[in-house]
This record gives C-alpha cells, structure tokens and sequence, in this order.
C-alpha cells in the first residue's frame, strides 16, 4: 500500500511539473493571453508619440495586406484575424500587435514586421532622415504567440511598457 501511494505521488508531482512547464513561456512566466485591440490602445494610451493622432486600421485584411503576413499565420476570434495596426500619416510611428496561431508562426509574423520596419527605414532615409532613428530602434517583442513592434517617440520607454505587459 505504501509503494503504491509513493508511486501515484511521484506521478502526481511529475504531472504537475509538466503541467507548469508547459504553462510557462521561453523566459520561464507564466503565459499571458491578450487581446491584441486592447494591448495596442493601451500602448498607444501609454507610451509617447510624436503624431498625437495616429489612426487605426480598423480592416484586419487590410492590415495583413500591409503587412504582408500571411493571414493563415494569425489566431482568429470569431471569425476576426487578431491584428490591431495602428499608424501616423505624418512619421513612422506605428503599433503593430499580432496573436499568431502558435510561437513557430509568432516568429514568422515577427519577421514580416522588421520587413515593414526595413521598407520604412529605406523610405525615411530618402524624404526624412532625421526619423529613421526611431526606426532603427523600433521596439520588437515577441512573447508566446503575441508579436508586437511599435515605433515610438520615445522607443525606449515603450520597450520598458511593453515589457511590463506582455
């Protein structure tokens, strides 16, 4: 009898410790799940921006359009593809969070957005150069299966926020 309440407990303690393995990301957190329309308001609420008035994509089609990720890379809810864009007419600040289907397809949405960084980049170097600054150190995480790069007027107090929430 006593072996066999060992036993159960040695497999009840490996289970749990699997359990919390898997329930922990590459940086050994617990994994947050997020609701990508809501992290970019509160990034856009809470970080510093040159244009006050950057506009939402509100189309996630188009959003993936822009983007040029693949939309079968990105989780959806309610039949809506989880992206959340949000950009200036004016300078390249940007918001860009993405909830991919999996981490594999976070890092795949994760080069897409450097590729929008770089044709940014490429862009301000010719008609305003003194912009790509911010573009060089844009702020790129990804965390689990969330994506988000923003450019900022203060890229590294948005790094510290964006940090903080994901």
């Amino acid at each position: 009898m006593k072996k066999t309440v060992k036993a159960i407990a040695v497999i009840l303690l490996a289970a749990l410790t699997a359990y919390a393995f898997a329930a922990c990301n590459n940086n050994g957190k617990p994994a947050k799940e997020h609701d990508v329309i809501a992290l970019a308001a509160d990034i856009l609420s809470n970080c510093s921006f040159e244009d006050e008035y950057l506009a939402e994509i509100e189309e996630r089609a188009f959003a993936l359009t822009l983007t040029r990720i693949e939309s079968d890379l990105v989780a959806e809810k309610d039949g809506v593809k989880q992206i959340a864009y949000y950009s200036s007419a004016a300078y390249p600040e940007l918001i860009i969070c993405v909830e991919a289907v999996d981490e594999a397809a976070a890092e795949q949405v994760m080069e897409k957005l450097e590729a929008v960084i770089d044709r940014l980049i490429k862009d301000y170097t010719e008609y305003g150069p003194e912009q790509v600054v911010k573009l060089n150190s844009a702020v790129k995480r990804v965390s689990g299966k969330y994506a988000v790069v923003a450019v900022t007027n203060d890229n590294a107090a948005a790094a510290k926020y964006i940090d903080s929430v994901l």
